[in-house]
């Protein structure tokens, strides 16, 4: 449904000469003012004069001056009638300035008024003419004037003329809203067809001799813009007739049957609407919405309208029903019809393919606006059009008004507000529908008005333009700065009414327009799987050819998948008003939503999850409609559902987490640890609870880094630096926490304290390479020697307070879990000391008892935070003279001892410690920094990844032996992290049985070459422990 942006496309109006524009109508002011006095000679110059005074008064007040002067110059130009209508203008020059006004707004009516019509405008009161017009007002005035002798066409014409410049008063000069308009316009036609179908009927009766009697009973149907009452002044009316039972027979003669006598009644009532005469028409007919169209019969029995309907009735006659109502002729016949039918015209549920027809016609509708190179001039069928509210109106009520009887309404602008009301539409929605519907329909209303015509078409000439613009109340505006007059396209300081009228336009199609896509023409667009959006749409599926559909997708069990789908479908309890709008996008994206969860490992599993998380969001209907503007909102949801019950648990957790999780994927470039701290800093500032701050920051920045692993936007160096990133700061910020309060608690300066606190990352965090379950290795050092001694000696009790108070926050355990699990077994000592060192006491225990294990140890190990300060220059330096020393005897024996020890009680599949797990790669590397490190600063990273880089470029490794060690590393941390990834916990082992295979699937094997998925993670995985134990052997011995 593609159209051009209306942003790009330059709209047809002519060039702006607001500036100095002449007084309009003074020309034609001064030539009518001589015929005016010519005209009046007989009447007397004082009348004349002061005609033409008023006529200059109320000559700005019209929107077209000129055929308002003209029209007056017509009226006393009329012997019979000047006399006349000047006194009464001086008499009443209040009406004067009436009709003066509404002779500027239509030609037809304008001619009506001069041929007579004024008298009866001119003399009715104030009130007389506030009082709205109504169907039965214009059945007895058709009815006095037929009674009168009055020829039929001619009563139902003028009578039809004298209520319709009421109406035109109501709406310009009273301001009725459109609605009140348009029924008014409507009620014209429906009085004129009663007037029409009592006369017709009684012709026929009394021409055929029928006497009174029988159960003949005939009824007038109106579809479209009448049968919804939102008539416009030029439009076609669209009818068809239904009739039931026979008429009584004549004594003598051949009388006519039930289907005859309607047929009669029919094709004698519409020339009497529809034909033009000196007065012009009622109404044009259009009989082309009856049963079989063109080719069915003019009139239909009720038996085989509704057999009709129910047994070949199409979707495009079911949306043309929804506007349709009996409208004159016997009424309850009518209604009894539309009784039968509502099960009809409102099903439980529209398929695809009846969706898409409708979809079809708009679009056939628009590509005649576009052949006729009317896109965005065309009000009715152009680009944000009024065809484009009235589709998305309808479409939505046919979608969902089986389940509610109270979107069943006929006009537009109930209909809007019944959806709004029903959560179908949000409010902001359908008021931006609304506003632009009025708008349209009084920009329509002005150019069918004008010269009775049924046009939609915006004028090409300047003038026209400005004169539709002044008759919707338009008048030239002052812009309010330079600025503001080159937005709107102007160099001048005026904005005409023309131009503030198209700019209006501009604005109000341009919303229609995105509001159709979003609501309409983009949903449904999956041809080939119209099955799978009725397992939403339909309220009762078979669900035995649901389970046969469902397991096509990979379901083990189709019943469950069933469940889970109609869960999708319900909005949460307390968002259930929009249940209807959650249940059509998720229909429109059930065949992609199956179609990516049948190709994900586990189907079950995803969909299980996907339902998880869109039951938390508390609306689901704002994840489908995002699924609906960005189909990749399914990949990201999608994913996280496929490969994580953790990461789906925080978001179930976080419903308000989304809209910033996704903010974050589109603006991320690289995780920055500045930016993070300031991030956190603002929202622990924000936040009422420093806790909850911590957890929303870890989790929102979780399922980023957890999507872009899954997804392999990052490499696996870049996902473990963005954890231990994360961690860093979330510490960090639970570190400057613990030293507030207490400092407060010491009555100490905390913050100040806090440049005498060290804290060490060891291990992963110290490699910043951490997993997603990694603990976080910690050892806090503190140094005495910048404090008062008054202080000095509250120092190891203060900060063992510190280090348990932050601990503490990371790893207390609660409903969400731990925020990181803490291990502060690697300080000096182990668990025999206090929590916190100072740092002569770890100088002195790492020069004198620390073991061998614990070198290695430390070739891992970094100061975290502040590595300037002289507390932490001074720990690093006895960090690397201990890590990294000239000799150590038996290194290497030691090493393998060690490795030894940890295999000897590793179990057999143990990917961390067993034979050719991650510690073979890491012993080699962190026993090749010990032995060489003292002489070759280069080798002194904390980091596996550039260590094992440093220790290829400074030959130590050979490159084969770089490629094997790397790709090992790499390939066994990546197999850790997808386990942990699903489920948020520590696993060193491959899973056991069906969930083997599965989790294989996750790890992106496929079954292949006579291997299924886990036979080929196996073969890679012994490949590359194979190659771990090798380098091992070959370099620490």
């Amino acid at each position: 449904m593609e159209l051009p942006d209306p942003r790009k496309v330059d709209w047809p109006l002519p060039p702006s000469t607001e500036e100095g524009m002449e007084p309009m109508g003074g020309e034609a002011l001064q030539l009518a003012a001589e015929e005016i006095r010519r005209a009046l000679r007989g009447v007397g110059s004082g009348a004349a004069e002061a005609l033409v005074d008023m006529l200059a008064r109320a000559l700005e007040a019209s929107p077209s001056p000129e055929d308002s002067v003209r029209a007056i110059e017509r009226l006393v130009a009329t012997p019979e009638s000047a006399s006349e209508f000047v006194q009464l203008s001086l008499q009443l020059p209040e009406a004067f300035s009436r009709l003066f006004v509404l002779l500027g707004h239509s030609r037809p009516l304008a001619n009506h008024l001069v041929r007579g019509g004024w008298r009866e405008f001119m003399g009715l009161s104030v009130e007389e003419l506030a009082q709205p017009v109504t169907k039965e007002q214009i059945i007895n005035r058709g009815r006095e004037r037929l009674a009168q002798g009055v020829e039929v066409l001619a009563a139902l014409r003028l009578t039809h003329r004298d209520f319709a410049t009421r109406v035109l008063y109501h709406e310009r000069a009273l301001q009725f809203p459109l609605e009140a308009v348009t029924a008014e316009i409507s009620a014209l036609a429906d009085g004129a067809l009663q007037v029409a179908c009592e006369y017709a009927k009684g012709e026929i009766a009394q021409r055929r001799a029928l006497p009174a009697g029988g159960d003949f009973r005939f009824c007038v149907i109106a579809f479209g813009k009448l049968g919804a009452r939102e008539l416009n002044y030029a439009s076609d009316i669209d009818l068809s007739f239904v009739f039931d039972g026979e008429p009584a027979q004549p004594q003598e003669g051949r009388g006519l049957t039930g289907q005859e006598f309607a047929v009669k009644i029919a094709e004698a009532m519409i020339p009497l609407i529809d034909q033009v005469t000196e007065d012009g028409n009622v109404f044009r007919v259009d009989t082309r919405l009856r049963p079989d169209g063109k080719k069915g019969r003019l009139a239909r029995g009720l038996e085989s309208t509704v057999q009709y309907y129910f047994s070949f009735g199409s979707t495009l006659e079911r949306q043309a029903l929804l506007k349709a109502r009996p409208c004159a002729g016997d009424l309850e016949l009518g209604e009894a019809m539309f009784a039968r039918l509502t099960p009809w015209i409102y099903r439980k549920y529209l398929t695809v393919g009846e969706i898409n027809e409708i979809k079809g016609l708009k679009r056939q509708i628009e590509q005649r606006a576009e052949a006729g190179q009317d896109t965005f001039r065309d009000l009715k069928h152009g680009f944000g059009g009024i065809r484009d509210i009235e589709f998305v109106t309808q479409f939505l009520q046919l979608l969902n008004g089986g389940r509610l009887p109270a979107l069943r309404v006929q006009d537009t602008l109930g209909a809007l507000k019944a959806l709004a009301q029903n959560g179908v539409l949000k409010r902001a929605e359908a008021d931006e529908l609304a506003q632009a519907y009025r708008f349209l329909r009084g920009i329509e209303h002005r150019l069918q008005l004008w010269e009775g015509l049924q046009t939609y078409r915006v004028p090409e000439s300047r003038t026209d333009i400005e004169r539709v613009a002044r008759c919707l109340g338009y008048a030239p505006q002052q812009t309010a700065d330079l600025e503001a007059r080159r937005a709107a396209g102007q160099s001048r300081a005026v904005l005409s009414p023309g131009r503030a009228m198209i700019n209006d336009l501009k604005a109000h199609t341009l919303r229609v327009r995105g509001l159709l896509v979003r609501l309409f023409a983009g949903l449904f667009s999956t041809q080939h799987a119209p099955a799978e959006s009725e397992l939403v749409l339909d309220p009762d599926p078979n669900e035995e050819e649901a389970r046969r559909l469902l397991a096509r997708y990979g379901f083990k069990d189709p019943a469950l998948a069933l469940r889970l789908i109609r869960e999708l479908a319900e909005e949460t309890p307390e968002n259930r008003l929009f249940g209807p709008r959650a249940r059509k996008y998720l229909a429109s994206m059930m065949p992609a939503l199956l179609d990516f969860t049948g190709k994900t490992p586990d189907p079950d599993f995803t969909l299980m999850n996907f339902e998880r998380i869109t039951g938390r969001l508390g609306a689901k209907t704002m994840l489908f409609e995002l699924v609906a503007e960005d189909p990749r909102a399914l990949a990201v949801f999608g994913n996280i559902a496929a490969q994580s019950r953790w990461l789906s648990d925080i978001l179930c957790r976080r419903p308000g987490l989304v809209d910033e999780f996704i903010d974050n994927l589109q603006t991320f470039t690289r995780l920055d640890q500045e930016r993070l701290r300031a991030e956190l800093s603002a929202r622990v500032l924000a936040s009422a609870d420093v806790l909850d701050a911590l957890y929303w920051q870890r989790d929102v920045e979780l399922l980023r880094i957890g999507l872009f692993d899954i997804s392999e936007r990052t490499p696996l160096p870049e996902t473990l630096r963005e954890l231990c990133v994360v961690a860093e700061v979330v510490l960090e910020a639970a570190l400057e926490q613990a030293l507030r309060e207490e400092g407060r608690r010491e009555a100490l300066p905390g913050a100040a304290l806090g440049g005498a606190l060290c804290v060490l990352g060891m291990g992963k965090l110290g490699s910043r390479a951490l997993n997603y379950a990694s603990d976080l290795d910690l050892v806090f050092i503190y140094d005495t020697a910048g404090l008062e001694p008054s202080k000095a000696a509250l120092a190891q009790s203060f900060f063992t307070r510190v280090a348990r108070r932050a601990s503490d926050m990371l790893s207390s355990a609660s409903e969400r879990g731990a925020l990181y699990r803490v291990d502060l077994r690697l300080r000096p000592h182990g668990g025999k000391s206090s929590l916190a060192v100072g740092v002569e006491e770890f100088e002195r225990y790492l020069a004198e008892q620390a073991q061998f294990w614990e070198r290695l140890a430390c070739t891992r190990a970094r100061v975290l935070f502040g590595p300037s300060t002289p507390l932490a220059l001074r720990v690093t330096r006895a960090l690397e003279a201990f890590a990294h020393p000239l000799a150590v005897a038996d290194a290497a024996a030691l090493t393998r001892e060690m490795r030894e020890r940890v295999m000897a009680h590793a179990p057999r599949g143990d990917l961390k410690r067993a034979a050719g797990g991650l510690h073979d790669v890491e012993f080699v590397i962190e026993f090749l920094q010990l032995a060489h490190g003292a002489r070759r600063p280069v080798l002194r990273q904390p980091g596996m990844f550039e260590a094992i880089e440093a220790c290829r470029a400074e030959r130590l490794i050979s490159v084969a032996d770089h490629d094997s060690l790397l790709g090992a590393y790499a390939f066994l941390r990546q197999i850790m992290n997808r386990m942990q990834l699903l489920d948020g916990e520590p696993h060193d082992a491959l899973p056991e049985g069906e969930e083997a295979e599965l989790f294989a699937r996750r790890a992106g094997f496929a079954p292949g070459g006579g291997l299924s998925a886990l036979e080929q993670l196996r073969q890679e995985l012994e490949y590359h422990k194979s190659n771990a134990r090798a380098a091992f052997n070959k370099y620490v011995r």
